[in-house]
């Protein structure tokens, strides 16, 4: 397993967890969002982006983070070897969630390109992740589990589905035993 796509909600872990995959494998880390979120939170132009997104899974290993299946389109997913998907209860995500961007608001976090998470912003504006990651919680889980149910739409692909931080750690356990 060399080209991995770690997916699900925000608040789900797929940082953290891609970030100890390309550490584990010897891979190039991209986390979609830093790509995406450009100065003053203006997304990158949809052509750049893909373009970007393009150049690194051409690369022959790498992790990537993160849910933009629509902007950068299936053909980047068929070059993975495997797709891990956090499922994870919608709880258990919230809150997560939303200790993540208490921490990162009260501490001023730099996130990527100058950004960081408002007070306001996060917890008082329709453009909050909290609220975003609980308007999308559905759908996303519906076309998720569309794309796992459908073993044909990615024949070449290894689709791995985690529920829980065991099976987090089983699956981990695996990457470093299979090293």
């Amino acid at each position: 397993m060399n080209k991995i796509i770690v997916i699900g909600p925000a608040g789900s872990g797929k940082s953290t967890l891609a970030k100890i995959l390309a550490s584990r494998i010897g891979a190039r880390y991209l986390e979609l969002d830093s790509v995406y979120h450009q100065a003053n939170w203006q997304p990158i132009d949809n052509d750049e982006f893909r373009r970007i997104v393009d150049e690194v899974t051409h690369e022959d290993s790498w992790v990537i983070d993160g849910n933009y299946l629509s902007t950068i389109g299936e053909n980047v997913w068929r070059r993975a070897d495997a797709i891990v998907w956090l499922d994870r209860p919608f709880i258990v995500v919230l809150g997560r969630l939303v200790i993540r961007t208490l921490r990162r608001t009260l501490s001023r976090q730099e996130l990527w390109n100058g950004n960081r998470e408002s007070f306001i912003g996060n917890f008082f504006t329709k453009d909050s992740v909290i609220f975003f990651m609980i308007n999308k919680w559905k759908s996303q889980k519906r076309k998720y589990a569309a794309i796992f149910d459908d073993h044909k739409a990615l024949p070449d692909v290894q689709l791995i589905r985690l529920k829980r931080d065991r099976d987090v750690h089983i699956f981990l356990k695996h990457i470093t035993n299979s090293s």
